[in-house]
């Protein structure tokens, strides 16, 4: 099965989380601020930018088996269902 990778650093729109959906390009992005409304139900809400829902999420640079990989950083806004995060410091998928 081919492996699919979300570029988080690319925007999203056409990937995974629909055309509204936030993504490292939108404004707030880049000073780390979490979203203001909610996200697309396409995204999971407990990540930031949008990181899709999914049976299973995984750092495209670890070691993890998918289906879906993404890029990040990630900011863990409220827990880390996909375990992303794994030094525990609030930001998943560290380059």
């Amino acid at each position: 099965m081919p492996r699919l990778i979300v570029p988080l650093l690319l925007p999203l729109a056409a990937v995974a989380c629909g055309s509204d959906a936030p993504d490292a390009t939108t404004p707030g992005a880049q000073s780390g601020a979490a979203p203001s409304g909610p996200l697309p139900a396409s995204c999971h809400s407990a990540y930031w930018p949008c990181v899709p829902r999914a049976s299973d999420v995984d750092c495209a640079r670890g070691p993890g088996d998918g289906p879906v990989f993404v890029r990040g950083p990630v900011e863990i806004i409220t827990h880390d269902p996909y375990g992303l995060d794994d030094d525990r410091d609030g930001t998943g998928c560290d380059p």
